[in-house]
């Protein structure tokens, strides 16, 4: 897997570094599945998208991209609780996989397998939802027709980070 990590990590995002790592020495995806670091909500002429920064002024639409088997990538929601101790958010992990190429040895449509593999590993960053199928994209620009061999899907994170230390 490829991941792409933030340099010098600090709040959330070094939150996020610690679920790529996880993430990374946990699924035996394909060597060209990515986990990219956080992706931002935008909206432009075409719509509410999800994109992530690449550097200048450049960003990277995060939805399908059938060049790979597929890609996680993060997005902190819009507003966080703050408390004396920590502040709290919720971060939406997205998933896209094609599910022919991450689980070549399953016969039926393996999303439920691709479910166990990313709960196996965020169940300790406490789930507070699991969405899968069109309603993860529920609210973005995204003109799927038909998703099969691919699938989506979005676990919802709370977590609490500190601006101040890594947490």
């Amino acid at each position: 897997m490829n991941v792409t990590r933030r340099k010098s990590p600090m709040g959330i995002d070094a939150v996020i570094d610690g679920i790529q790592t996880r993430l990374n020495t946990s699924l035996d995806f394909p060597s060209d599945y990515n986990i990219y670091d956080r992706a931002y909500r935008t909206e432009g002429r075409s719509g509410v998208k999800l994109e992530r920064f690449i550097g200048g002024n450049d960003y990277q639409d995060v939805f399908k991209n059938d060049k790979t088997s597929g890609h996680i990538v993060f997005m902190l929601s819009e507003e966080s609780t703050v408390s004396k101790a920590s502040i709290t958010g919720t971060l939406s992990v997205f998933c896209f996989a094609d599910l022919s190429k991450v689980f070549p040895n399953v016969a039926h449509r393996a999303d439920a397998e691709l479910h166990n593999k990313l709960y196996a590993v965020l169940k300790y960053y406490h789930p507070a939802k699991i969405v899968h199928g069109f309603s993860a994209l529920q609210g973005y620009n995204v003109k799927w027709q038909d998703m099969q061999p691919w699938h989506v899907c979005r676990f919802d994170l709370k977590i609490n980070y500190s601006l101040v230390n890594n947490c």
